[in-house]
């Protein structure tokens, strides 16, 4: 697939075919949403709208660390703060795209104004929604999720990207890597893991670990080399996850080279002595 600046992400025919266009009602609410995005000049959706950058940002927290839910024709999108800085780009977020997220309840915020129609439009771009009620909710763990294709696509197709094009493009799958690891990563003093989200079935656990290797492949294969960097997927419970360790050599070298959340402290120990 060519991907280049002027590459449709989804179109406004598809958000409004989240709508049930049905009723007077349905088809009123469906006019105003086509014209609040209209207006905030959401629309054309390419990779080089200006707008992509922060959805992509939005989609991401939703997608790693909350949840996408239908209930009913309405459409709510939560963010997890427990444990991540995801609340530090939240007035970017609020300006950029003319919405709140108001805290809930365990650390959790949801997109609050302009919510349900932000939720149907990362729906559109490819994010996962899951539906019923809190208590028959098939969850993203147990129906299985993917990156939205216009993600998955950039990773699988870099290598035939032009110079300009990944320009363009590098930018959302930097976000990816940024928003994964400050929202679902560990250290020690000898490695750095990241995890991937939880799924039904090896197959998908399989393919997340390889997009995320082959995103530090596109973006710093020139410092690393994330092809000899040890993965596993913990098989001892249902659902099931993958873990990527990654050595402190190359934790140093993306800590000191590139934009990641990754910060290396020195300090100093006890001396080691000739006779001790």
């Amino acid at each position: 697939m060519t991907i280049d600046r002027n590459t449709k992400v989804c179109t406004i025919d598809d958000v409004m075919e989240t709508f049930k266009l049905t009723t007077g009602r349905s088809r009123s609410r469906a006019t105003k949403a086509a014209n609040f995005l209209e207006e905030e000049k959401i629309f054309p959706l390419t990779y080089g709208n200006p707008k992509l950058a922060p959805l992509n940002v939005l989609g991401l927290l939703v997608y790693l660390t909350g949840n996408l839910r239908n209930t009913e024709q309405s459409y709510r999108a939560a963010i997890s703060c427990k444990g991540n800085h995801a609340r530090s780009v939240f007035p970017s977020l609020e300006d950029a795209l003319n919405i709140s997220l108001p805290p809930v309840e365990n650390d959790s915020h949801i997109i609050g104004r302009n919510g349900s129609l932000y939720g149907r439009l990362l729906f559109a771009t490819g994010y996962p929604v899951s539906s019923g009620t809190s208590a028959e909710r098939e969850t993203k763990a147990k129906i299985g999720t993917k990156l939205p294709p216009y993600l998955a696509n950039i990773i699988s197709g870099w290598n035939d990207l032009t110079m300009e094009n990944r320009e363009v493009c590098a930018k959302y799958i930097r976000d990816f890597l940024s928003t994964l690891m400050d929202a679902r990563s560990g250290y020690n003093k000898r490695s750095f893991r990241v995890s991937t989200l939880c799924q039904p079935n090896e197959t998908l656990v399989e393919e997340q670990l390889g997009q995320i290797k082959q995103t530090f492949k596109c973006l710093y294969g020139n410092i690393i080399d994330p092809d000899s960097w040890a993965c596993s997927v913990v098989s001892s419970c249902r659902p099931l996850a993958g873990k990527i360790t990654i050595p402190s050599e190359d934790v140093y070298k993306l800590a000191t080279k590139t934009h990641l959340p990754i910060k290396v402290e020195i300090c100093q120990t006890a001396p080691k002595y000739s006779f001790t």
